[in-house]
């Protein structure tokens, strides 16, 4: 890391490529029944596109520190930039589901390129006396994205027809592309390694087992050999994967992170807590309309008051995580998310919505708050020479993770009514179960971070022990 600062159009540049590549994993959700319509098949199919997108993006993350040397960092995100518009456009012509999904892959891989080179200009250009204000400003609108994803979907969809939720990303990639090669810093190209192609097989092949597993496990209809059969085919992989990487000269993800306390509780902690923000991204609405009786509008309100817990906590941040600490905020964060989650699981059916609300307030505050502690945490204590290495594992995980938690909430909602045994389909009872199950996990999300000694990253949060 160097002691200058990014100038303002470059970090703009950073927090824009983070804000669609978040953006565009999740707008299509509401606006899936009229793509579905449109080619004639199921609307469980086309979710396919969104897992297939983060699938993509996973991959492309694994292999961003040997593009990064190989092409540069200018090269690498002009490239990436237009992929991603090669993708969208793609998107929007499609004319089957099988268009759509390899449309939707090429989507994910340019987002992948676009996010390696943002968060390696980032860390490689920010000293650590300022590396938590920085990644506070540059990531907030990737928090967002998911929140106003589904609703900005449902209304391009609504008013001016699916295909320009995806046309829409033309113009913005290509500003995206000048400020790229006018204004970003350029590293490299350097010295790449030989290509880890064996690594790489086996990370794909373990992302795709890994995320067919979990997402059938959320559908009744998996029978127990399948799912068995997958989760073995999946474990078998894994164990492979990390042997090959553990043991391979030059891998294409290197594990050697995880010997530093901070990035690993900050990997494991992330893990769990992301579990449970995943499974609420399909639990919440759901809830609301099946078990509340709302509308899709008015669900869709709803999830947008994540947004303003969110804007409030913003100018907070920084100040908080410096006053407590890494730990304890953490700690306590995530022990008040499980706290939030249950809270809305025994929400009363006839109570007012204004008290809903101010729930939501508080879950969008927590959850910012606690994504920005972990992410930053992760990077705080790792030598330069490992910060891409990092970057690249912490991405994949981050990806994976959310897509697992959306299966695991689906699955926790298919135990509860399988345990419930509802004479209705999914009363709000099987939605408190469910919303209990995937609580659990913010809580061993907290255990975990009390691995942190105390005062760990206080050189990046500037907090002291009192």
């Amino acid at each position: 890391m160097n002691d200058r600062k990014l100038p303002p159009i470059v970090t703009g540049l950073i927090a824009s490529a983070f804000f669609l590549e978040n953006l565009d994993a999740t707008v299509i959700s509401v606006a899936l029944p009229v793509i579905a319509s449109s080619f004639g098949v199921a609307s469980t199919q086309v979710a396919i596109g969104m897992s297939a997108y983060m699938l993509a993006v996973a991959l492309g993350l694994a292999a961003s520190v040997w593009m990064v040397n190989r092409f540069g960092t200018r090269r690498l995100f002009v490239g990436g930039v237009l992929v991603f518009a090669a993708g969208s456009l793609w998107c929007g012509r499609s004319t089957s589901l099988e268009m759509f999904i390899g449309a939707r892959l090429l989507q994910g891989l340019g987002g992948a390129m676009m996010v390696s080179v943002s968060r390696f200009v980032l860390f490689h250009n920010t000293p650590k006396n300022r590396l938590l204000r920085t990644v506070a400003l540059v990531t907030w609108p990737a928090f967002v994205a998911p929140v106003i994803g589904p609703p900005l979907g449902g209304f391009i969809a609504t008013h001016f027809g699916w295909n320009w939720i995806f046309y829409l990303n033309l113009p913005l990639a290509a500003a995206a592309a000048w400020v790229g090669w006018t204004r970003l810093p350029e590293h490299g190209p350097g010295q790449a390694h030989r290509f880890d192609a064996l690594g790489f097989v086996l990370v794909g092949s373990s992302l795709t087992l890994a995320l067919t597993t979990f997402e059938l496990a959320g559908h009744q209809s998996a029978g127990g050999p399948a799912l068995a059969y997958w989760g073995a085919a999946g474990l078998l992989t894994g164990g492979l994967t990390v042997w090959h990487l553990r043991k391979a000269k030059a891998p294409l993800l290197s594990l050697a992170a995880f010997r530093i306390n901070t990035f690993a509780v900050a990997a494991l902690s992330g893990l769990c807590y992301r579990i449970t923000i995943g499974g609420l991204t399909v639990l919440l609405p759901l809830m609301f309309q099946l078990g509340l009786g709302m509308t899709p509008l008015q669900s869709g309100y709803l999830i947008l008051t994540f947004f303003l817990g969110n804007l409030a906590v913003q100018p907070f941040i920084t100040r908080i995580i410096s006053r407590f600490g890494f730990r304890s905020v953490i700690a306590w964060n995530g022990a008040f998310t499980c706290a939030q989650v249950v809270a809305l699981a025994f929400f009363p059916q006839h109570a007012s919505v204004w008290i809903l609300v101010a729930l939501l307030v508080v879950s969008g505050a927590s959850r910012a708050l606690q994504f920005m502690a972990l992410n930053t945490l992760a990077i705080c204590d790792l030598p330069a020479a490992q910060t891409n290495d990092a970057a690249s594992v912490s991405g994949v995980m981050q990806h994976l993770n959310t897509g697992i938690g959306i299966a695991l909430g689906a699955m926790a909602l298919n135990v509860a009514v399988q345990l419930l045994q509802p004479t209705a389909t999914y009363p709000l009872e099987t939605f408190r179960l469910a919303l209990c199950f995937i609580a659990a996990a913010a809580a061993v999300s907290s255990a975990i971070a009390l691995h942190l000694p105390q005062g760990a990253g206080a050189e990046v949060s500037g907090s002291r022990l009192r």
